[in-house]
């Protein structure tokens, strides 16, 4: 087996040890051993798994989920977790510069939703693929908006809560902070 480095580079589990032992060793508070002590107990100590062993355990689990607000909670973090291993399998390079946090969409908490987010999913509300404006959380769903069918975001007793006050300022926009919230969310949600 061989893991992908910083800079795309394979190394095996005992090469990618071998290569910072000597620093570990150095900032140690108590004597481990030496290099030599502890690469020979290496498959002792470590316990490793592939990214496609972990992507094949949770396609099999989520095959067998049903449709119970936890099975859907269930199937929501496996679909993120297979989207993470995907990144990691790809040896996807991090993005340089300033970061802006990942947030998920509203979607992940409501009871309305049936799907895989991987692909965006379905629900109630969009029986034929949720808007991508929701899901970039650039439409706020709590509010009915066209084409809804009347359904909008509710919290799935099963998923984490929602912060309301996050995604309150999430959906603010600079126009609402200076009119009616719900002529703003109107305005915005006939971009979809």
């Amino acid at each position: 087996m061989r893991l992908r480095g910083q800079r795309s580079e394979m190394l095996t589990i005992r090469e990618a040890v071998g290569r910072h032992l000597d620093d570990l060793l150095a900032r140690a508070d108590r004597t481990l051993g030496t290099p030599d002590l502890l690469m020979g107990r290496l498959d002792e100590a470590i316990a490793w798994v592939s990214w496609a062993e972990i992507r094949d355990l949770f396609r099999r689990e989520q095959a067998g989920l049903g449709s119970s607000s936890t099975d859907r909670a269930i199937r929501r973090v496996a679909a993120i977790t297979l989207a993470a291993i995907k990144w990691h399998e790809d040896g996807v390079e991090l993005p340089q510069g300033p970061r802006t946090p990942i947030v998920p969409p509203i979607c992940m908490t409501c009871s309305h939703h049936r799907g895989d987010m991987s692909h965006g999913g379905e629900c109630d509300a969009f029986p034929a693929g949720i808007p991508q404006g929701i899901l970039r959380n650039e439409v706020d769903h709590r509010r009915p908006i066209d084409g809804d069918e009347g359904i909008q975001w509710e919290q799935d007793p099963a998923a984490p809560r929602l912060d309301r006050d996050y995604y309150d300022r999430l959906f603010q926009s600079p126009s609402d902070a200076s009119t009616d919230a719900a002529v703003g969310h109107c305005a915005v949600a006939s971009q979809l």
